[in-house]
């Protein structure tokens, strides 16, 4: 991971939707006095919505607490766990602590490209009472690499399932979210999967969640400011913008330029326009039909879903023999093109 490149890669327009994991990076850049490091404002978002029953990250809680009362009659005890994106020690004790307990493991193995997490993790003094734990910095997005000789539980989170790289489109990303699961399922090396995301389909009210954290989204330009080899670079040159395509279920998070503005990053000189998109992430909002029919695709078994009168749903998915061999090949799809809305 990169920051200067992808950070150039963002601004010439060679990548996009590529700027997620530095969101989580501590940094000691402030916006109008406040201190902008994305991993202690991610902690602020995830405390503000444990409060509410409905958010996404307490839904997804009540769902996971749910699974561990009767996972372990679908996989073997003592699995490994290989926790990808594993967020705050808060997140491991209420989703994937109750999961290890249930199957009496005791290697937890989290796999995150944001030092701090994986730190804070390692660091806790409980939590290295009960397991041992191997913390790995990856990103596995783009690698295909099991994280543990034998089988392991691998565990997504927090939608980061939703967080795939793809262009804006009206497009389903079928290919990327194959892609996605198939990386999963070589890191469980031939044991199984349990997956969360939001389906939400009401765009309206997902972009009223998202602009509630506009400066989480907008912190990577206060770390721009402080950490890389820039001049004339304004921070606040940027407004956060959701863009929600029912089409594809994508929610698109992007910076909107306010002002024309040239700058130099390292020994390059940028120029961008007033009204010009930035598109740093997405958070899609799989549909079960869709999410189901990539499950097909590889031919995983789905053996359980849970879901309430939430949004949240979890999957665990058993994985076929091929998947630890590493001899699947990606299908490819045909698209019909449709409008971005």
């Amino acid at each position: 991971m990169n920051f200067l490149q992808d950070s150039l890669d963002l601004f010439e327009g060679r990548k996009t939707s590529h700027m997620g994991a530095h969101q989580y990076v501590p940094h000691a850049g402030k916006r109008n006095g406040k201190p902008t490091s994305g991993d202690r404002l991610w902690a602020e978002t995830e405390e503000q919505h444990n409060v509410s029953s409905k958010a996404m990250f307490n839904a997804e809680t009540v769902l996971l607490r749910q699974a561990a009362s009767k996972i372990s009659q679908f996989i073997p005890q003592g699995l490994p766990v290989v926790d990808l994106g594993p967020g705050t020690v808060q997140a491991f004790r209420n989703k994937v602590q109750p999961l290890m307990q249930a199957i009496q493991s005791e290697q937890y193995i989290p796999v995150d490209e944001s030092i701090v997490f994986l730190q804070d993790l390692f660091h806790s003094k409980d939590i290295k009472e009960k397991y041992s734990v191997r913390p790995m910095i990856d990103n596995f997005f783009e690698n295909e690499s099991p994280y543990h000789e034998g089988s392991a539980l691998v565990c997504s989170f927090g939608s980061t399932i939703s967080n795939i790289e793809n262009p804006m489109s009206g497009n389903l990303p079928e290919e990327a979210l194959i892609k996605g699961l198939y990386r999963m399922a070589l890191a469980a090396n031939d044991g199984a999967l349990l997956v969360a995301f939001d389906s939400n389909q009401n765009g309206e009210n997902i972009k009223e969640y998202y602009r509630l954290h506009a400066l989480f989204q907008l912190n990577i330009f206060d770390r721009m400011a402080v950490e890389l080899p820039m001049k004339n670079f304004d921070a606040l040159a940027f407004d956060y913008e959701p863009i929600w395509i029912p089409a594809s279920s994508q929610l698109a998070h992007t910076a909107i330029v306010t002002r024309n503005t040239d700058f130099e990053i390292g020994d390059k000189s940028i120029h961008l326009e007033k009204g010009q998109r930035l598109h740093l992430k997405n958070s899609y909002k799989f549909e079960t039909a869709f999410f189901e029919k990539a499950c097909r695709a590889l031919q995983l078994d789905i053996l359980r879903v849970w879901e309430d009168d939430s949004t949240s749903k979890v999957y665990l998915l058993r994985l076929p023999p091929y998947a630890a061999s590493k001899t699947l090949v990606i299908p490819s799809h045909s698209h019909t093109e449709r409008a971005v809305a």
